[in-house]
């Protein structure tokens, strides 16, 4: 698939951009991705399916899901990630220079998240907002599927803000 033919700017996306920006959630999703390796984009596919889809997630769909974007992520935006991490160690002067890797790597999770919205809109099509929310049950399959079933008891409260965030978002 070609990014020309991405929808950049979706309903996914926007989701995404509000929800992240909510208090706590940023915080709450770079500590999961330093423990437990997860893809945030993921786990923003699972919360927002089940906020504006209303579509109770299965390990199946996110499966499916990850395999759509697996190839992106691990040669594109991981590298870059590294690259920008990497960077944050060296002097100072090298601050500018980060920020534009930044960017990229920001564009790069924006390419991943378009081709998410391309996977639902094939996987859902007849699918529109529904009047009840999986916010909280997909944050919960997600989890499983994430640490291969050996999720603790706390993962749900590790993404209250997120699901508070999404919750406010989908009424």
């Amino acid at each position: 698939m070609d990014t020309a033919e991405l929808e950049l700017d979706n309903p996914f996306w926007r989701f995404s951009l509000a929800v992240y920006a909510a208090d706590g959630v940023e915080d709450e999703c770079l500590a999961l991705q330093q423990e437990l390796n997860i893809d945030v984009n993921l786990l923003l596919f699972s919360v927002w399916v089940g906020a504006e889809r209303g579509i109770n997630i299965t390990q199946d769909d996110i499966r499916s899901a990850d395999a759509t974007v697996e190839s992106w992520r691990k040669r594109v935006v991981r590298p870059l990630r590294e690259v920008r991490q990497a960077l944050k160690k060296t002097r100072a002067d090298r601050d500018d220079f980060r920020r534009k890797v930044k960017a990229i790597e920001l564009e790069a999770e924006q390419i991943e998240q378009a081709k998410l919205y391309i996977f639902a809109c094939k996987r859902w099509p007849d699918e529109g907002r529904r009047q009840s929310t999986q916010i909280t049950a997909n944050a919960r399959a997600f989890m499983l599927y994430a640490t291969d079933g050996t999720t603790r008891g706390d993962d749900e409260a590790r993404l209250r803000s997120l699901i508070e965030a999404a919750d406010r978002l989908a009424r």
